[in-house]
């Protein structure tokens, strides 16, 4: 449910990304082994989804000192954080308030315990989301902008904006950056570059050939997540919420009005049962 946590060490510590919030004390804790008496200095987020900032606020009141950096694209939505409450109840999620010091701005540059990294923008699945590049050691931290297997919801297409062809745009990026390794939002690092590029291009491109394969996929992956939070809902439950949660609602009038809402939540759940990504239970879903 928590995207990847990488702590860069040095004389002034710094993490990207804190996960979710369920998982904010487990990351405490492992920050505690890795950094032992020294303190967090900074926290950068690629982009604010609450998999990836959600333990911001924690580790806020475990280091106060800590300094917060933000894509600049969402300065002002942090800083009015009832904006940014709207923005996390329009696609179903939540996160723990917390207070930003510095924008991160596309085309900069950020020194690091003497590692210099690039900020470059990385629109698509985020359309303020931020990549960070080391050009000496050939690094890229991704976050969900690129992944071993493709890359994340692409958040624009389901308000019928034309994301897809900022994806696009950030594959080129990647490409023209020629990392070496890449450290993901999600799963593991990789270095066979050219390989994922490929994939993604293919998904890209099977995704603007068929969008409502591409909202099949982002449905299954809000339902998913939601459950990965509550671990265990009834279909009543369930539906209830989602019936309340902005970015199901549009997806289903947008791409599949053939169905009545919750017949079109029923296929979801048995699409995810045929995966084994959840377990039904009579009326009772089951996080697997």
């Amino acid at each position: 449910m928590s995207s990847n946590s990488l702590v860069l060490l040095g004389a002034h510590a710094t993490l990207v990304d804190t996960g979710h919030c369920t998982h904010a004390q487990q990351l405490q804790d492992l920050l505690s082994f890795s950094l032992g008496n020294t303190p967090l200095h900074a926290i950068l987020n690629t982009h604010l989804h609450s998999d990836h900032c959600g333990g911001n606020a924690h580790l806020q009141a475990c280091f106060p000192e800590v300094d917060i950096h933000i894509p600049s694209g969402q300065w002002q939505d942090v800083m009015m954080w009832e904006r940014l409450d709207q923005i996390n109840a329009g696609i179903g999620q939540t996160c723990p308030a917390f207070m930003a010091t510095h924008p991160m701005l596309p085309n900069t540059e950020v020194c690091i315990n003497g590692r210099v990294w690039q900020i470059h923008a990385a629109p698509g699945h985020d359309m303020d989301a931020i990549v960070l590049f080391a050009p000496k050691e050939k690094i890229l931290i991704s976050g969900d902008a690129f992944w071993q297997n493709g890359f994340g919801v692409v958040f624009p297409e389901l308000c019928e904006k034309n994301g897809f062809m900022f994806v696009r745009q950030t594959l080129s990026l990647v490409e023209e950056l020629a990392p070496a390794i890449v450290v993901p939002g999600h799963g593991p690092l990789f270095t066979q570059v050219q390989d994922s590029l490929n994939l993604a291009h293919q998904k890209l491109d099977h995704f603007e050939g068929k969008p409502l394969s591409h909202a099949k996929y982002a449905s299954n992956v809000f339902i998913k997540f939601k459950l990965m939070q509550e671990q265990q809902m009834t279909v009543a439950a369930l539906t209830s919420w989602a019936l309340k949660c902005p970015v199901l609602v549009k997806t289903q009038e947008i791409f599949f009005p053939e169905y009545p809402f919750p017949e079109w939540l029923e296929h979801i759940i048995l699409d995810l049962s045929r995966k084994k990504s959840i377990s039904v239970k009579q009326d009772l879903l089951l996080n697997l």
